[in-house]
């Protein structure tokens, strides 16, 4: 029997590995009579008609309460002489109250209980009888007009004697449903159990039994109250909280039957007593029932064990009585019995409800079995002694499917005598839960490798507790050591063929299943719920033991479903973990996270070459999931999904999953194409990563990868071809399709690794449609050999579809590209622009991006406008390659590519003879220069130019240059109304890319000349018949050339002569002028003439300079009054002027200022005189001077 169980610990680099406790088969000894009904009963009618349970008073007295509705005790000091008291008359009887909302008719006490040993406290079973009431059953069966409730008895004298509050208010528990005569079977809540203590958090505990009618399940119920006087405190277990309070429906009105109907612990018809069990430390419920054992049914005395008192173990035997009636089976060595409990005579607290290793159990033993409904009935005591033993796993080595005989007691064992893998289910579920977080091995050791489950019991049980199902364990199976880029090298020797109708069903978690092959799967061939922490590693699923053939396809099930539960790995990174999988992985549910997929074929052979062609998708991921990784940056994480429906579905909301480095679409050697015949991944949900897979292959109805969702980044894939660009594996459909819902992804990324390669694809490269999507970026791809467009923006989206670039220029000079283009969007916002180079256009004229340039961040002006200049060095395009470009704004939602710009072999040079123009005129006038512009390159130049000042005229707004020639361009100037030096730049813009904005900077200088002569009158003195010359300056103290020509006054008889007539004068620069003066033939007197200049000074054009000249004869013409008999100071604004020889021969003296004003007049010198006076520093002044010869001399002073 034991070679199905083993011990110790295991080891395993998943699970941990400790014993399991079980309760063994407890041992019993000689049954006792401890009442004979012949010769104890007080009456006829002492009849034993519920559990026995003892208490002992605050006497030491113990007293034995078996139920009836006329009840009597047995007392006594121990319980080898207890006696029926009979003397004390019944201790509680029933009312027999015919109203059925007081629950006061018949009535049997059951177990009291006691705090002190003398207040005790009861819960009753009443039953109302409708039979007993005419008009009140409407069955010929009394049975079917039975009505229950559960009420509260009290006794404040030590137990004697028990009463209860005035009715209804003693109620305790009834069903939301008043009596139904018609209903056709019994009704209500029965047989309460004793009242137990939880000692942890002070409540007091109780069950009974309900049956089924309307919304109320039939089964056993659990309630707590921590006020035993109060009837109404007690409250029922809701299957999570304790929130559901009984009500009386004949007393309430209005209220919702659901929520007073009661949740069901189990299905256990009556519980006979709950204790604690100080042997195996947790709590003990003993009960009548029957299983199917080895030898066939058989029916007893049951006990099962609890930590919490809700959830109990698989029930062990204990002792074999028949049932009364309706008995499963019937063995004449048997008693006839029923109501189960359990006394430990050593227990020493009040109320016996603590159980050790040793006790008794108590029953009613039937005398006559004809009719049982007759009073003969004796209380029967077995001594049993229980036992328990540790268990750290079973080994199956029978392949039928047959049940355990006896669960629960850590032996698997059919009754043929095998441990198959139904039975060691069977016995993991019954274990006790406290060891629910343990993890039980199942070994195999099948010389008969395939268990079907349509034999014996005809499916597989739920496995509710962790377990380790191994079975690389058996004979002759071995563990893949394959890499995953070869064949899987697995040998099975178990395989579970599910036969259609049935699963592995796991609730327990932690829980693994390695090296299986199950076939035919009704839903799914695992089933991972309620609790995580799982993981498949090393099986065949969906296929047959030698991995070639399809077994999942005629049932439709699920290779894998992992159903609301976290932390689930399927395969691995070791080889040994590697999966092949036919029906897929669905993951659905919110509390489906953090899932692994690594290593695992799903949808091929055992090889990874073969199409199995499965009808389910590869993984789908649905109804909430998330956090699910499929694959992982290594090659050992990797997996083939081929050959499925869509490799990859997961649904709206499923979101933040890695898709990361697998095999989609194409074989394990990346050349035989095995496509999914949907798409590669359907990806509907937000935030997630798809990088580095092949996704190659897929059907024509969807595309490589179909995305709906938002915030996804899709970076270094390779869409219709292998890693090394060199197999075809060309989508049928698009590469990529983004839907209307589909916005904020990002393809591609900034960095070179981040690139995609999307190829081949028999549609577009990348296409969206349906709408207004927004936001999707393409950076950086590398997009060819597609059959469409690389990139189709919906015509839906008309502003993202008219988002292209326009070249003007694509020039190679030696390894440089040139690139001249502009662009027209919404103004002032950010554009990023990538450039792209293809060995060819597509026949559409719109161009693909083969290999990426680089790209420019620009920002457009006010108008929108964006005019770019790349050079671009070492980029490997040669002449006759063409470019395109990708356009992306702010909000990221990059365009389509660009018509082809074809690279030609040089460039356009911009050669303008000018750096700088400096131009002057005269104010009021206008003027022009000549600009020479050659073109040195070997390309057509073509300019634009433009400038901001209206005094600068182009004379043409652009031009053009044939290779090596020159034009020259006029520029008109405009100087009317300005004065002064003006700045402004012309700005030419070229197809030149060195010098795509040329600036020529122009220097206006607009002059205008003042004109100011020496002197307005000139005084002259002269003898007759002489000829003198005078100096007169000209002057230009204005910002341009002063031009002048002179002359003198018409009929001048003085003035002879001018030179020079004409001339420049610069400004602030000054010319004299010579002027002859002659007195041939003139008499002493004074004679007026003048002089003119005509000048360019736009102020005043004729100047004119009078002459006052005197002719004076009385001075002998040799007499020379010469400026050297003077010597002049000035000492700031004072002259000084002291005469070498004396004053003697002056006779006056006259001072002027320029306009001919006399200031000053001196005479009557005496020698050594001097003249001084104060002068203006900035004037001009002449001295007169006459001596005795009467020679006049005039001195000009300017400080």
């Amino acid at each position: 029997m034991f070679k199905k169980i083993f011990f110790g610990f295991v080891l395993s680099s998943h699970l941990s590995f400790a014993q399991i406790e079980y309760p063994g088969n407890p041992l019993t000894g000689t049954p006792e009579v401890v009442f004979d009904y012949s010769s104890d009963a007080c009456e006829s009618n002492h009849s034993l008609d519920g559990p026995a349970h003892a208490v002992r008073d605050v006497n030491g007295q113990i007293r034995l309460v078996v139920p009836n509705h006329e009840l009597y005790s047995l007392t006594g000091v121990n319980f080898d002489n207890l006696l029926p008291d009979c003397g004390t008359g019944q201790i509680f009887g029933s009312d027999e109250d015919s109203s059925q909302s007081n629950h006061n008719y018949k009535e049997w006490l059951g177990a009291p209980y006691t705090e002190d040993g003398v207040n005790f406290y009861a819960l009753v079973h009443n039953e109302y009888h409708g039979y007993d009431f005419p008009g009140k059953c409407g069955h010929t069966d009394v049975l079917k007009c039975w009505y229950n409730s559960i009420t509260l008895a009290t006794s404040s004298d030590t137990g004697k004697y028990f009463s209860h509050v005035t009715a209804p208010n003693h109620l305790v528990a009834s069903i939301p449903y008043e009596y139904d005569k018609n209903h056709g079977y019994r009704q209500g809540a029965f047989n309460p159990s004793n009242i137990i203590k939880n000692k942890s958090n002070g409540y007091y505990y109780a069950f009974f039994h309900t049956e089924a009618i309307g919304l109320q399940d039939e089964g056993l119920v659990v309630m707590r109250t921590n006020d035993l006087d109060d009837a109404g405190s007690w409250r029922m277990y809701d299957g999570s909280s304790w929130n559901t309070q009984s009500i009386n429906p004949y007393l309430s009105s209005s209220y919702d039957t659901s929520a007073h109907v009661f949740h069901v612990v189990n299905q256990t018809k009556s519980v006979g007593g709950v204790y604690y069990s100080t042997y195996y430390e947790k709590y003990i419920m003993v009960f009548h029932s029957a299983y199917e054992s080895q030898g066939g049914m058989k029916e007893g005395i049951c006990f099962s064990l609890s930590d919490d008192l809700i959830n109990w173990s698989a029930k062990q035997m204990i002792y074999y009585v028949n049932a009364i009636s309706n008995s499963l089976t019937e063995n004449s060595s048997w008693d006839y019995g029923a109501y189960p409990s359990l006394i430990d005579h050593n227990d020493t607290t009040l109320n016996f409800n603590e159980i050790g290793q040793n006790a008794f159990v108590y029953y009613t033993k039937w005398n006559n079995t004809s009719n049982p409904g007759l009073p003969d009935r004796d209380l029967i005591r077995v001594p049993v002694t229980f036992s328990k033993q540790l268990v750290s796993g079973f080994t199956v080595d029978d392949s039928g499917n047959d049940e355990d005989t006896n669960p629960g007691d850590g032996i698997c064992q059919t009754p043929s005598g095998g441990c198959s893998l139904y039975a060691a289910i069977m016995e993991s579920n019954g274990r006790s839960g406290s060891c629910s977080d343990s993890v039980l091995n199942i070994d195999f050791n099948l010389s008969s490798p395939v268990i079907n489950t349509n034999t014996g019991a005809g499916y597989i049980p739920t496995s509710v507790y962790p377990l380790n199902i191994d079975a690389t364990t058996n004979t002759g199976a071995s563990q893949n050591t394959a890499l995953m880029d070869d064949s899987i090298n697995t040998v099975i020797k178990v395989k579970v063929d599910l036969g259609g109708n049935s699963s592995l069903n796991f609730t327990g978690g932690n829980t693994t299943i390695a090296g299986l092959c199950l076939s035919n799967p009704q839903n799914a061939a695992i089933i991972f719920s309620n609790k995580g922490n799982n993981r498949v590693k090393g099986c065949f699923i969906g296929v047959d033991i030698s991995g070639t053939v399809n077994e999942s396809e005629s049932s439709d099930g699920w290779g894998v479903l992992i159903d609301n539960v976290a932390d689930v790995t399927v395969g691995g990174t070791n080889e040994v973990d590697r999966n092949l999988i036919i029906g897929g992985i669905r993951i659905q549910g919110d509390s489906s996270k953090n899932i692994f997929v690594k290593g695992n074929f799903i949808g091929t052979d055992y090889s990874g070459t073969n199409d199995l062609e499965q009808s389910e998708h590869g993984i789908s991921i649905t109804s909430g999931a998330s956090f699910v990784t499929i694959g992982g940056s290594d090659l050992s994480s990797r997996n083939v999904i081929s050959g499925n429906n869509r490799g990859i579905s997961i649904e709206a909301g499923c979101n933040s999953n890695i898709i990361d480095n697998n095999l989609i679409g194409v074989a394990m050697n990346e050349v035989n194409p095995i496509g999914n015949s949907s798409a590669g991944i359907l990806l509907a949900s937000d935030s997630n990563l798809v990088t580095n897979n092949i996704i190659a292959n897929s059907g024509s109805e969807e595309a490589g990868l179909w995305l709906e969702g938002d915030f996804n980044i899709v970076q270094s894939n390779y869409f219709g071809t292998d890693f090394t660009e060199t197999v075809n594996h060309g989508n049928n459909g698009a590469a990529i399709i983004i839907t209307a819902n589909g916005s904020n992804n990002l393809i591609g990324g900034n960095d070179s690794v981040q690139t995609n390669v999307i190829a081949n694809s028999m549609a577009d490269g990348i296409a969206t449609f349906g709408g207004y999507n927004h936001g999707n970026s393409f950076l950086r791809n590398k997009i060819y050999n597609n059959g469409q467009f690389g990139i189709d923006i919906s015509s839906d989206n008309q502003v993202l579809e008219e988002y292209t670039v326009d070249f003007s220029l694509s020039a190679l000079r030696n390894d440089s590209l040139f690139l001249l283009g502009s662009y027209s969007g919404d103004s002032v916002l950010n554009y990023n622009i990538e450039f792209y180079a293809n060995p060819s256009c597509d026949s559409d004229g719109y161009g693909e991006g083969f290999k990426y340039l680089g790209k420019t961040n620009l920002i457009s002006d006010v108008n929108g406008k964006i005019n770019f200049s790349e050079v671009i060095t070492s980029s490997g395009v040669v002449v006759g390659d063409v470019i395109t470009a990708l356009i992306t704004p702010g909000d990221g939602s990059t365009s389509e590519f660009n018509f082809c710009s074809e690279v030609v072999s040089d460039l356009p040079i911009f050669n303008p003879d000018s750096i700088q123009i400096r131009k002057s005129c005269i104010a009021g006038q206008s003027d022009y220069i000549l600009v020479n512009v050659y073109n040195s390159g070997g390309q057509m130049l073509n300019w634009e130019v433009s400038n901001t000042q209206s005094w600068l005229i182009p004379a043409q707004g652009q031009g053009s240059v044939y290779p090596f020639d020159q034009e020259t361009y006029q520029f008109n100037f405009e100087a009317d109304g300005l004065n002064g030096l003006y700045n402004d730049t012309l700005v030419f813009v070229t197809n030149d890319p060195y010098k795509s904005n040329f600036n020529l900077p122009v220097m206006f200088y607009v002059t205008s000349p003042i004109a100011k002569t020496s002197e307005d009158t000139v005084y002259y003195f002269i003898l007759p018949n002489r000829t003198d010359e005078k100096i007169v300056h000209i002057k230009n103290i204005g910002s341009g050339e002063l031009t002048f020509t002179a002359g003198m006054g018409l009929g001048s008889n003085v003035i002879a002569g001018i030179e020079p007539n004409s001339g420049t004068v610069y400004p602030g620069d000054s010319l004299a002028i010579n002027v002859k003066i002659k007195s041939n033939s003139l008499g002493n007197d004074v004679y007026n003439d003048f002089i003119w200049f005509s000048t360019n000074d736009p102020s005043q054009t004729v100047h004119e300079v009078q002459f006052v000249i005197t002719v004076d004869n009385s001075v002998s013409s040799n007499e020379v009054f010469s400026e050297e008999y003077f010597s002049m100071k000035i000492n700031e604004n004072i002259v000084s002027l002291q005469s070498e020889i004396g004053f003697s021969k002056i006779k006056f003296a006259e001072l002027y200022n320029i306009n001919g004003q006399l200031l000053k007049f001196w005479d009557n010198f005496k020698h050594a005189d001097k003249l001084e006076f104060l002068i203006d520093p900035s004037g001009v002044y002449y001295l007169k001077l006459k001596n005795t010869y009467n020679q006049i001399h005039t001195l000009k002073i300017i400080k």
